[in-house]
């Protein structure tokens, strides 16, 4: 569960609670810039649980917070293209209405399934226990180098081209595949 400054701390701990009342293990991650009282809150809400862990953004890193799950839940919030790219798959959830449902398109594009309760999230965690893989073409929507052999190495990808463009080179090999003809 990742939650963030749009979320309602307090619709968090209850969603969170009701989570572990039907017997599943979370682990919840609030986002770096969290107001301190809603961590405040979140600790003192779950210290003694035996169902929930924290992740602490400031002391674990992103990659072994997604490292140790196997879904995210989270509401408006861009951890799940995050969580899709490190293969673990995302759900989404609304804690309380947003002024924009779905501001990213992750479940308008199927980079997400949506979740409207409980009994939902546990349906969509049921139905892909066996499978729990992100849907790689949704999340190529938003991440063309995912599984290409440039997965996990845009920022030398943009500084390969950035230097052939200069130099006058060719395009660093499998780039043509992300460039979009129709606007070349």
């Amino acid at each position: 569960m990742a939650l963030n400054v749009l979320d309602d701390a307090e619709a968090g701990i209850v969603f969170i609670n009701a989570l572990q009342d039907e017997g599943l293990g979370v682990r919840l991650r609030w986002h770096p810039g969290q107001a301190i009282s809603d961590i405040k809150q979140y600790r003192a809400a779950f210290s003694s649980s035996q169902r929930v862990s924290l992740s602490d953004p400031k002391k674990e890193s992103i990659s072994d917070f997604m490292g140790n799950i196997g879904w995210l839940i989270a509401g408006n919030s861009s951890i799940h293209l995050e969580a899709a790219i490190a293969g673990v798959m995302p759900i989404y959830y609304e804690l309380s209405p947003p002024d924009h449902s779905d501001y990213y398109g992750y479940v308008k594009h199927g980079l997400t399934q949506k979740a409207a309760s409980v009994p939902e999230v546990l349906k969509i965690i049921e139905k892909t226990q066996d499978n729990h893989t992100p849907n790689a073409g949704a999340v190529r929507y938003y991440s063309d180098t995912y599984l290409t052999e440039w997965d996990g190495r845009e920022g030398e990808l943009v500084a390969e081209c950035l230097k052939a463009l200069a130099l006058g080179d060719e395009l660093p090999v499998g780039v043509d595949d992300f460039i979009d003809k129709t606007s070349a």
